[in-house]
């Protein structure tokens, strides 16, 4: 396995958890994620003019630009409906399991073959991950949170699956561009569908403007949103940028989870989170099952 994207990986996972920290909160989660989608779009156009990459796509892209864009959406729809229903860093692990999709798609659909060795790597990666934040009353002590996640991570699995292989023919800048278009377009629905269910189902309470679609965008404008986009797509250029080198799909996914054990740290040291000993065993046990692929092979 090429040692070099796997560092390219691991800075990546070591860059993603901010974005989580920056959007955290908020009257609004749906609205600042709307945001963060639509920075996203003058980032790539900028990227691709920089480089000088050529904003056409081949016809042949066009379906991988519609399903990343599906999978996007249901990543951060998810994501959002978790925080807004419970504490988001339960459920993180979850939504971060997103290699134990990608090795039963992989398995199932495209008869990719996978040694022992991997499977348990990824139960090592799969089970520390929702033991990491494990809550008292269990996984299943909020059921629409859970289902939120879980969503959260098949969205995840779909997008990083699809742009994989279209990374083998295509330069980062002008793909993200229109699949941020269609993402950005899709989350605007989702958002106004939310505001206008909020407002038919019964109205502001204790005397609050009721919220509208340009209230809640009003609400979410802050200066995190922004450093989140620019953090966040910094960090998946980077992932982007192994796939080219030939990473194999659901080894950059299962690599990319070291930043489950980087997000621990930063919520004890930053947000003063409590349960460091217990969350950092879990860390070292996510950190094993990376190393495990690392060192010994994917396949």
């Amino acid at each position: 396995m090429e040692a070099s994207w796997i560092a390219l990986v691991i800075a990546s996972a070591g860059i993603h958890p901010v974005r989580d920290l920056l959007l955290k909160g908020g009257s609004s989660p749906n609205g600042r994620y709307f945001l963060y989608a639509l920075y996203w779009i003058p980032m790539t156009l900028v990227h691709g003019l920089v480089f000088e990459q050529n904003l056409s796509l081949p016809p042949a892209l066009w379906l991988s630009v519609c399903l990343s864009a599906l999978g996007l959406v249901l990543y951060y729809f998810g994501t959002f409906q978790a925080l807004r229903v419970s504490d988001l860093s339960i459920y993180y692990p979850i939504i971060r399991c997103s290699p134990v999709a990608i090795l039963l798609f992989s398995f199932v659909v495209l008869g990719v073959q996978y040694s022992l060795l991997v499977v348990v790597s990824i139960l090592m990666i799969f089970v520390g991950t929702i033991m990491l934040q494990k809550p008292k009353g269990g996984i299943f002590g909020n059921r629409l949170a859970l289902l939120a996640a879980v969503l959260a991570m098949v969205g995840s699995a779909i997008y990083t699956i699809v742009d994989a292989r279209a990374m083998q023919s295509v330069q980062p800048g002008a793909y993200l561009f229109y699949i941020y278009l269609l993402v950005s377009a899709g989350l605007l629905v989702l958002l106004t569908i939310d505001t206008c269910f909020a407002g038919k189902a019964g109205g502001p309470k204790d005397g609050a403007a009721p919220r509208t679609l340009v209230g809640e965008i009003r609400a979410s404008l802050s200066w995190r949103v922004p450093v989140a986009a620019a953090t966040s797509y910094a960090a998946y250029l980077l992932v982007l940028q192994a796939f080219a080198m030939g990473g194999e799909t659901a080894a950059v996914s299962a690599v990319r989870q070291a930043s489950i054990p980087v997000s621990v740290l930063m919520g004890v040291f930053i947000l003063r989170e409590s349960g460091l000993s217990r969350r950092f065993l879990w860390a070292i046990v996510i950190a094993a099952g990376i190393a495990a692929i690392g060192l010994f092979g994917w396949v």
